[in-house]
C-alpha cells in the first residue's frame, strides 16, 4: 500500500474528526501515531487507532460505530465490510477495505474517488485508486472487492437521502 501525492502538507496531531474532506484512513505502526489520515493536500499522523477515530465521529454525531453499523444492515442486508454512515446530514461514509476488526483495516471515503484500476504493484494484484485530487494509493484489495465496497457505499449514501427526505 503506497499513497502517492509529492505535494501535500503533514501534520501530527493527537486527535482528528472525520469530516467531508477525509478520503482515506490508514492503520500506522509506529510507537506515537497509529492512524494516517489524508485530506487533499495534507496526511496527518494520529495518535489514536482508526476504529478509535470512527468511533469517536460516530459519538460526535449521534450514535456509536456499532450503531451506524447496525443500522446499515439491517436496511441494506450486509454482513460483512459494512460501510459507516458517519454524518447523516453530509456525505460522510466511510467503507472497510476488511473486516474492522482486522489491524490492517484501511477505510475509504468514495466520494472523492475519480477512478480506480486493476494493478499489479510489486507482484501482487490490486487496484489503484485515484481520488479527485489525483493523488492515488494502491490496495491489496481485487478489483472485483474494491467495486463491491464502492457499490456498497453508494447505497449507504443513497439510503441516507431516503431517511433525510
Amino acid at each position: 500500500m503506497k499513497y502517492e501525492n509529492n505535494d501535500r502538507e503533514i501534520r501530527y496531531v493527537p486527535d482528528y474528526d472525520i469530516n467531508e474532506k477525509t478520503l482515506l484512513i490508514l492503520p500506522h505502526k509506529d510507537i506515537e501515531y497509529e492512524s494516517k489520515v489524508f485530506e487533499p493536500n495534507i496526511e496527518y499522523y494520529v495518535k489514536r487507532k482508526p476504529l478509535e477515530l470512527l468511533e469517536q465521529s460516530c459519538l460526535d454525531n449521534g450514535s456509536n460505530l456499532q450503531g451506524r453499523i447496525d443500522f446499515v444492515r439491517s436496511r441494506l442486508g450486509q454482513r460483512n465490510k459494512v460501510p459507516v454512515l458517519i454524518k447523516e446530514n453530509q456525505p460522510v461514509v466511510a467503507s472497510p477495505t476488511h473486516s474492522p476488526k482486522n489491524p490492517e483495516c484501511q477505510w475509504i471515503f468514495t466520494t472523492h474517488i475519480s477512478d480506480s484500476k486493476q494493478y499489479k504493484n510489486s507482484g501482487k494484484n490490486g487496484t489503484l485508486v485515484t481520488f479527485k485530487d489525483r493523488s492515488m494509493i494502491f490496495l491489496n484489495i481485487p478489483k472485483s472487492q474494491f467495486s463491491i465496497m464502492v457499490n456498497r457505499a453508494h447505497m449507504c449514501h443513497g439510503l441516507m437521502r431516503y431517511f433525510l427526505k
